[in-house]
């Protein structure tokens, strides 16, 4: 049955005993954009953004995420510590966040999906191949196979229904094997735009670009698998080559890697086993909480920055974190 007050207690709660036991908190982003078409909800405007490091900067203690757990380990209070995080390793990173964290002197981590380097991400793909803007038809039938089966999608042409409709394919094709998932994007592509290809889609960042992140101090760059796939599906030897040979590659790049995020928040107690093993410090999941000093480094909890900036973002991560000051 569901409790239609279920979701304000909770933050009542929450806000309760953040203020009670004041946490150290981990910022979730994907990327830096002002894309107009984001029916995932990855990105987060530059102007928002700069807000956000704004009031990081003023009212809290920016941290990098080595210096958090290290006062985690000390048994030091983490009132107020804020460190930065960023998934995939998208290149509008490089061009939109760095710049703006470089002159602010705030750090950040990025854990890097490495076999994506210069590439597009799948659903990336999948979102402007579905944009409306683009679209030369109104409907289509796509066939998952498997218990997926076929699917119908219509209205296409309306921006609500053309996102409900990327958000259901993104969530059907993330348990295909990745041979099927491109199959199902092909037919995608045939039906929405046959060899055109949209304007702009988001890509990975390029070897390049990678190295040359790797000579900026305040950036750490960590590893985050080589293909993101659903970890805790996956045998003990596919993760064991997911997980060690992101390592592998990043390390290549001349700097310690210690750091993993599991790809889509998928993890089990094997996959924490074997990231601890493969020589990592930590893991990030992408479990919305607080760090406290009790949490498992290899489970660290994470809140994903909202695409809200000022006073909205200053009380949304002052509930959060409860601190409203700074800690110096």
């Amino acid at each position: 049955m569901r409790v239609p007050a279920k979701k304000v207690m909770a933050r009542f709660f929450r806000s309760t005993l953040s203020y009670l036991a004041p946490s150290g908190v981990i910022l979730g982003y994907h990327r830096v954009s002002d894309a107009t078409w984001d029916p995932l909800n990855l990105a987060i405007s530059k102007k928002i953004f700069r807000s956000h490091l704004e009031i990081i900067s003023d009212k809290y203690d920016p941290v990098s995420l080595g210096s958090l757990l290290a006062m985690k380990r000390q048994g030091k209070s983490l009132k107020g510590c804020v460190s930065i995080t960023f998934d995939d390793g998208c290149e509008d990173f490089v061009r939109h966040a760095v710049p703006e964290l470089v002159s602010r002197n705030i750090p950040a981590t990025i854990f890097i999906a490495t076999g994506y380097a210069g590439k597009r991400f799948w659903w990336d793909e999948v979102s402007y191949l579905m944009s409306c803007r683009s679209l030369d038809i109104d409907k289509m039938e796509i066939d998952f196979g498997g218990t997926g089966g076929k699917r119908g999608f219509e209205d296409l042409a309306n921006e609500e229904s053309a996102g409900d409709a990327v958000r259901e394919i993104c969530g059907q094709l993330l348990y295909l094997e990745s041979s099927r998932r491109s199959d199902v994007i092909d037919r995608i592509r045939r039906q929405t735009a046959g060899d055109r290809t949209p304007a702009y889609v988001p890509c990975a960042m390029t070897r390049k670009q990678l190295q040359e992140l790797s000579a900026i101090p305040l950036v750490e760059i960590a590893a985050h698998s080589v293909t993101h796939p659903l970890l805790s599906q996956l045998s003990e030897g596919e993760q064991l080559g997911e997980i060690q040979g992101s390592k592998s590659e990043l390390e290549a790049l001349g700097r310690n890697v210690t750091g993993f995020s599991y790809p889509n928040g998928s993890f089990s107690q094997q996959t924490c086993d074997l990231v601890k093993n493969c020589g990592f410090d930590y893991a990030c999941t992408s479990r919305q909480a607080v760090v406290r000093r009790r949490n498992d480094c290899y489970q660290l909890p994470r809140i994903w920055a909202p695409n809200m900036g000022g006073e909205n973002f200053h009380a949304w991560i002052s509930a959060w974190s409860g601190s409203r000051q700074q800690r110096r």
